[in-house]
């Protein structure tokens, strides 16, 4: 989470740390009326359906839960999704840094005498911004307090802490307002509440050779796509992560629906194109879309329709059919079943786990969750490590040849469309349309980054080649031999 060479576990002393519950359960005990030193304690656990996955427990150096801490965990996860994990980890990760401080210091997490700086979030403030002048990433030293803020009205507003307890404040809440423009470009303005202990941090200087969607993404260009395929013809890289890059490039979906991808979906495919002999054919994905897309991981669940070129759908099915798919899926979750991924490593695991298998293991007598392993909860890395490897091989080829990121397919198939579209003389209005159904962007403003991407590059390069050039002749004039 933090890029750069500074670790902020080192700097403390604390062994805190986090262990994982691998299947949590909400429930109730009962306790036997039996009562005596003679007679032992007796309980039964009644737990209530459903569990969630890796369960992050704060552990203080004795070896004993941090109570409060844990507590406001569990707050958190009661408004989670089992699938929804990832926050959860992400606040407890940040709070063990808290945790850890408070040890080290030797300080109470309820330590708010009547001078400001003396308090014990002030003082772990002072004691972040120290660790940021050493190299900390201030972005990172920013979601720690946020964390910490977030614990301390979670817990006072839910009662796991009285208010009179509170000797003095936390922190003093600052209200403000903020500009955003909504899904019809219109500017709105939004109260937020943060507060005066908050870390401020600057946004990395946006790149006029980036487009903001999702991430700074780098749109590939033609002859680096051209390399790629070349390295697909030389069998540089898995089929599999051909098959996966293909799709990005044809669809812009993105790595989480390309791997929840099952293999009804291409079947299904498959059929319309030979039935109906259409040259591309549509795929939806993500809630309230047809034929099983929600079973398809897409950004928030959003509806997004994926057009698959008859091609691509075709070697696909072939994929799906070949007896090297028919051994992953034997030692798989889904079996045989059709809603099996398309897509699965050589372990038979999912390269990114989907919602709907979280929710199919909820119930350990379902036809799947019977006998089966515990399952490990992938998110891309076999897919970002495959990647990786490939653009190595493609640098053996060309050393000038750029890294680039998976989700940087996306924002290439965009620009592709926009560069077609134009080329056929659609009317801006239309490619705008067009690129954001495609796409499937909430905002406008997102899409007409793309629309914009060419002009501001050539801008970009034209500049630079000016300044070049004045800076050249300055030197002449100054007698300098270059």
């Amino acid at each position: 989470m933090n890029g750069s060479a500074f670790r902020i576990r080192n700097q403390f002393d604390s062994k805190a740390k986090i262990i994982e519950i691998p299947r949590f359960y909400f429930g109730d005990f009962s306790f036997s009326s039996e009562t005596g030193a003679d007679c032992p304690l007796e309980f039964d656990f009644h737990r209530t359906p459903g569990w969630w996955p890796r369960f992050p427990v704060l552990i203080k150096s004795n070896g004993l839960p941090w109570e409060i801490g844990n507590a406001y965990l569990l707050k958190l996860v009661e408004t989670k999704q089992p699938w929804d994990m990832e926050t959860i980890k992400s606040r407890a990760i940040y709070l063990l840094a808290y945790l850890r401080f408070l040890e080290d210091a030797n300080m109470d997490f309820m330590h708010f005498p009547f001078r400001k700086s003396e308090r014990v979030t002030y003082v772990f403030r002072e004691t972040l911004q120290k660790f940021i002048s050493q190299g900390l990433n201030p972005l990172y030293a920013s979601n720690i307090i946020n964390t910490v803020v977030h614990f301390y009205r979670t817990i006072a507003t839910d009662g796991m802490i009285d208010e009179d307890a509170f000797e003095n404040l936390p922190f003093k809440d600052i209200h403000r307002f903020v500009k955003f423009f909504d899904d019809k470009g219109f500017g709105r303005l939004k109260g937020i509440t943060t507060s005066d202990i908050a870390i401020r941090h600057s946004r990395p200087n946006k790149r006029l050779d980036r487009i903001s969607d999702g991430g700074q993404l780098r749109p590939l260009t033609i002859e680096e796509q051209k390399l790629i395929i070349s390295g697909f013809k030389k069998g540089l890289c898995p089929y599999t992560l051909e098959l996966m890059i293909r799709i990005a490039l044809s669809t812009g979906a993105r790595m989480q629906t390309i791997c929840t991808l099952r293999v009804s979906h291409i079947k299904k495919a498959y059929e319309k194109i030979v039935d109906e002999n259409v040259s591309c054919v549509e795929v939806q994905a993500g809630y309230g879309s047809r034929n099983e897309g929600h079973l398809i991981n897409t950004k928030r669940g959003k509806l997004h329709r994926l057009l698959f070129p008859k091609k691509l759908i075709e070697d696909l099915y072939v994929y799906i059919t070949s007896d090297y798919h028919k051994k992953l899926i034997e030692k798989s979750y889904y079996k045989n079943k059709d809603i099996n991924y398309v897509f699965l490593t050589e372990n038979s695991n999912p390269y990114y786990i989907s919602k709907q298998e979280i929710l199919d293991r909820q119930n350990d007598g379902s036809s799947y969750s019977v006998n089966s392993k515990d399952f490990i909860q992938n998110r891309g890395d076999s897919v970002r490590m495959n990647l990786k490897k490939f653009i190595m091989r493609l640098k053996n080829i060309d050393p000038e040849f750029k890294a680039f990121k998976f989700h940087d397919l996306r924002a290439t198939f965009g620009m592709n469309l926009v560069r077609i579209l134009s080329d056929k003389d659609y009317k801006t209005a239309r490619i705008l349309t067009e690129v954001r159904t495609r796409m499937g962007h909430t905002s406008i403003e997102t899409t007409q980054l793309y629309l914009d991407f060419d002009e501001m590059v050539e801008r970009y390069e034209k500049h630079m080649v000016e300044f070049e050039e004045e800076l050249l002749d300055g030197y002449k004039k100054l007698g300098r031999d270059i």
